[in-house]
Formats: structure tokens, sequence, C-alpha cells
């Protein structure tokens, strides 16, 4: 599990300033509803949400990190995000 200072170091190296929402497992949900994955460091950024769900999920399954595990995390982190 991360922690908050893990969560909070990868949102200043991205410049993601709008403080933690939630997090689902290695991925965290900022309030102004950017995602970012901590261990691998991959962030999503609230207009690349637009490509929609499936597109991400086609795009994520590419990744020899995305297992079951993270794909199902999220998906909570990215319904999380939208609303």
């Amino acid at each position: 599990m991360v922690t908050r200072k893990q969560i909070e170091d990868v949102f200043d190296y991205y410049e993601v300033d709008s403080g933690i929402k939630n997090v689902y497992g290695d991925w965290a949900v900022s309030n102004g509803g950017d995602i970012v994955n901590i261990s691998t460091k991959y962030p999503i950024y609230t207009p690349q949400l637009a490509q929609g769900k499936e597109s991400w999920l086609s795009h994520l399954r590419e990744k020899t990190w995305f297992d079951l595990q993270t794909e199902s995390d999220f998906l909570h982190a990215f319904d999380d995000a939208i609303i």
C-alpha cells in the first residue's frame, strides 16, 4: 500500500497540486480529477480521461505491470475521477 508521503511526492513531481481525494490500491485520485499510479509513476490527467474508460483499458492492458488487481483499482479510480 502506498503512503500519503509517496502520493504527495509523486503529485508534486507531476504538478498535480489539488490534493488527494481517494486512493485505490496504487492509484491515487486528486481533488482535481487526475489519476496517478504511484508505484509506476504513471499519470493520467483530467483532460485525458475524456478518451473514455474502454480506450484507457485497452492502452493500459498493454503494460506489463497492469494486472487484474491493478485493473480493478484503476476502474474504481476512473469512476471516482470523472464524478
